[in-house]
């Protein structure tokens, strides 16, 4: 969430009219995309199980046994499940999330699988149960499937929105294979936001990062005099005034967690030096905020 908060927030300030309304829409708009990455995901396993149902048999015209276990994945007991499940089918619709069109890649991608001896234990393998059938799809998606060069390309070249996303969702996609419970018809999907509180740190990180953005950026100009604040790369700004927003805004998370969450942050998103560089003015300004009180932490195990 911190991630698309950043991205919001430097298109925003990119922006000629600095229009904060248009902004915060989009920035809710590009995580609701998100969400339609989370369902490609899960239904890609889907997929490429109708896939192995028809590759043994289109590949030769008199298909031996072996030829034919190569449609196990279409039998697995999760696959079936996930098919019929009710919450599932309509979110696919809702959303129209769907790889119609995707034969090519689908095909690359399950021929791929075809040689792999993950592949080819699963097949040979005669166990048939929903925990042998779940632990391999988990292990498919988590091994080959995310990793996939090809799904990464689809990834960059479908949805603007989901660049930088596809590690998060791959995460979450996993976790919501391993918690499908056998013979059950229950929603099985994670919500957008696990709570509402969610959606409010999203708005209120973004909102309080603009609305005090100019204070934020004279405290980290005190700290960098031997450097003018428009010679500091601009990502690096950015994920300051975030940091001191939260600081002061979120009186429930730590101080510790929120400069580790940007120091990561920084190490993917900005320069190789960010990391100390930034590390450096947080853990300064931080001190400083909380002589003076403008950080006031709340709760067991945050005053200090």
């Amino acid at each position: 969430m911190r991630i698309k908060v950043m991205q919001a927030l430097y298109s925003y300030y990119q922006a000629p009219s600095n229009d904060l309304l248009l902004a915060e829409k989009q920035l809710f708009s590009g995580i609701d995309k998100i969400y339609d990455l989370y369902l490609y995901l899960l239904l890609l396993p889907v997929e490429l199980a109708d896939w192995s149902r028809r590759a043994g048999f289109i590949e030769k015209h008199f298909p031996t046994q072996e030829d034919k276990l190569v449609t196990r994945l279409s039998e697995s007991v999760l696959i079936l499940q996930m098919m019929e499940n009710p919450a599932f089918k309509k979110a696919l619709q809702q959303r129209k999330v769907s790889w119609k069109g995707q034969e090519d890649l689908l095909e690359k991608m399950f021929l791929d699988i075809k040689k792999t001896d993950l592949f080819k234990k699963y097949i040979l393998n005669e166990e048939r149960s929903f925990a042998a059938d779940k632990a391999f799809v988990v292990e498919l998606f988590n091994k080959q499937l995310a990793p996939s060069a090809d799904l990464q390309g689809f990834i960059e070249e479908r949805n603007i929105y989901w660049n930088n996303s596809e590690q998060w969702m791959s995460t979450v996609a996993a976790k919501t294979l391993e918690s499908i419970r056998e013979g059950s018809m229950e929603d099985f999907l994670s919500p957008l936001y696990r709570e509402e509180s969610d959606k409010t740190f999203v708005r209120e990180l973004f909102m309080q990062t603009i609305i005090y953005g100019q204070d934020y950026e004279n405290s980290i100009a005190e700290k960098t005099k031997n450097w003018e604040v428009e010679r500091i790369a601009m990502m690096d700004v950015i994920l300051m005034k975030m940091a001191l927003a939260e600081l002061v805004h979120f009186n429930q998370i730590p101080v510790k967690v929120t400069i580790n969450e940007y120091l990561e942050i920084a190490k993917d998103y900005s320069t190789p030096k960010s990391n100390s560089f930034i590390n450096g003015i947080i853990d300064k300004l931080s001190a400083e905020y909380k002589t003076s009180g403008k950080i006031k932490k709340q709760g067991a195990g945050l005053v200090e």
